[in-house]
Formats: structure tokens, C-alpha cells, sequence
């Protein structure tokens, strides 16, 4: 079924590039603010907008509390080419920059631009898509997309330059890996310490690989959650991952987006990301 959305996402562009260049000017204070204080910029032009509570295909969820939007704000083409606009003029605005201070705060606004467009922009599409072992579908709640694609795929039209299908076809622990660009940067976990890691991570969002599934990791204000192709519910869905049976593993692989500061620089300069293979 297709949806009709009012909103563009066209205003948000003015108000993201005061946000930019203002931390773009700044030293490196930004590191010290948590994902959270920086977040208030969206909480609080969702409250102007009205989106204070949000239905997902599955279950309410509260807008404000989450940090997230659950609806599309325009058609997905119009959204893909918005983020790839503002990506070539921060790219443009980092190349001519020539204090590396300042090269370096705006890598950090990048990255936080990369999370909120991938959370709030991309996969809001793809709630309620339909999971199958072999999806791979190129378009939101048009067919089927296995976990590894809906992964690979909402990366790839966030417009990183990598092979979507290369990616999925890999064990999870190999997509992290990828992603990661410096494999010291990626967090194992174990089963049973689980519930302490999550505790000391950083807000953000994170690509997590468990034994048989993949998906990612957002954690904000004291909560995480699983956003996922659900092979249980049979269908893309956020879920609180105490809540969440897909989400038990033995072994957990985890790296940061909202703070890998090496992968905006991938994105932003489309430089193509090396897919690891076994």
C-alpha cells in the first residue's frame, strides 16, 4: 500500500545547515554533548510539528522519548536525493576547510546528520516491509528484505558507496566489520555480560551482528532498542530489546555509526567501503 505524506523534507534543510556550521565553527566541545543534548534539535521540531506520538506497524511508541519518527516525511526517491544534496555541499564545505580543528568538527556534525537522516529519514519507509530468508528488495514494503539486506540496503541508500548485495551475503559479524572501517573499533560481547556492555555505550546508533541476525542498535536516553527485518514477526519493526526474542545471541558484534567519524569521512568523500569477506 502507498502512503501520501504532506511534510517535505526540504524544511528541515535550513534549520540542519544553521545547526552545521555553527558546530562546524566551534572546537571540539561538540565530542563532550551526548547524543541525547545534541538530539534536542529534532525532539523539539518534532513538538512543532505535532509529532509527539508516532504508530509504528507494530506497536505506540512516543516520539519525544525515543528521539525518533516513525513516518516518512516525503516519497523515498525525493528523500534519498535531499540526503545525497546535502551530503555533496558538507562535502564541498570539508574540502575547502583548511583548519584541520574545524575539518574535524564538522566530521562530528556529519556523522550526527548520518544518524538522524538514516533513523528519522530512510527506515521509517521500511516499517512493516515483509521479511523472508531470501528478500532483497530494492524498494520499502515492496516485496521482501532478509536482515542482512535491510541493513546492507538502508546504508546503501543512505549513500554509502558500497555493494549492498556483497555485504548481505556475509556472516554478520563481517557486515560490522565493514562498516567499521578500523576493526579496533568494533565491541564483542558475550551472552552473559550483555545487559552490562549496552549499559556503558555511548548514545547512538550502532550496527549490531548477532549468531544468525543483524540489525541495529539505537540507544537513547537510558533505553535500547532493535530496529530490524524481524525473521519472528515477519516484518521490519523497532522493539525495546529486552522485549525483543530476535535479539538473544551468544555473542554480540558491535560498531558505532553515530561516532565513527572514519565512515562519515567514507561518506562524505563517497570513497567505496571495503566489504570483508570470509
Amino acid at each position: 500500500m502507498k502512503k501520501k505524506y504532506g511534510r517535505n523534507i526540504v524544511f528541515l534543510i535550513p534549520f540542519f545547515f544553521a545547526f552545521v556550521f555553527s558546530c562546524a565553527n566551534s572546537s571540539r566541545q561538540q565530542e563532550n554533548k551526548s547524543f541525547s543534548e545534541q538530539n534536542q534539535e529534532l525532539v523539539v521540531l518534532d513538538t512543532v510539528l505535532g509529532l509527539e506520538e508516532e504508530i509504528t506497524p507494530q506497536k505506540t511508541f512516543d516520539s519525544i522519548a525515543s528521539g525518533l519518527n516513525f513516518k516518512p516525511k516525503t516519497g523515498y526517491n525525493a528523500t534519498k536525493e535531499q540526503i545525497i544534496t546535502v551530503r555533496n555541499r558538507l562535502s564541498r564545505e570539508y574540502k575547502t576547510e583548511t583548519n584541520n580543528s574545524k575539518k574535524d568538527s564538522l566530521l562530528d556534525v556529519v556523522s550526527l546528520y548520518f544518524t538522524k537522516s538514516l533513523l528519522n529519514d530512510i527506515i521509517p519507509h521500511w516499517y512493516g516491509t515483509e521479511w523472508d530468508f531470501n528478500g532483497y528488495s530494492n524498494i520499502p514494503n515492496q516485496g521482501t528484505i532478509a536482515c542482512g539486506y535491510f541493513v546492507s540496503t538502508t546504508l546503501k541508500h543512505m549513500g554509502l558507496n558500497l555493494n549492498r548485495y556483497k555485504m548481505a551475503q556475509q556472516a554478520s559479524s563481517l557486515e560490522v566489520k565493514s562498516i567499521a572501517i578500523n576493526a579496533n573499533n568494533i565491541i564483542v560481547s558475550k551472552n552473559n555480560n550483555i545487559s552490562d556492555t549496552l549499559k556503558r555505550l555511548k548514545e547512538g546508533v550502532y550496527i549490531v551482528g548477532l549468531d544468525n541476525h543483524v540489525g541495529y542498535l539505537y540507544l537513547y536516553n537510558g533505553k535500547t532498542y532493535f530496529i530490524h527485518s524481524n525473521y519472528i514477526d515477519d516484518r521490519v519493526m523497532i522493539e525495546l530489546t529486552d522485549h525483543s526474542p530476535a535479539f538473544m545471541s551468544e555473542t554480540y558484534y558491535m560498531i558505532n555509526i553515530t561516532h565513527n567519524t572514519l565512515l562519515a569521512k567514507k561518506w562524505l568523500e563517497n570513497e567505496k567501503i571495503t566489504i570483508h569477506v570470509k
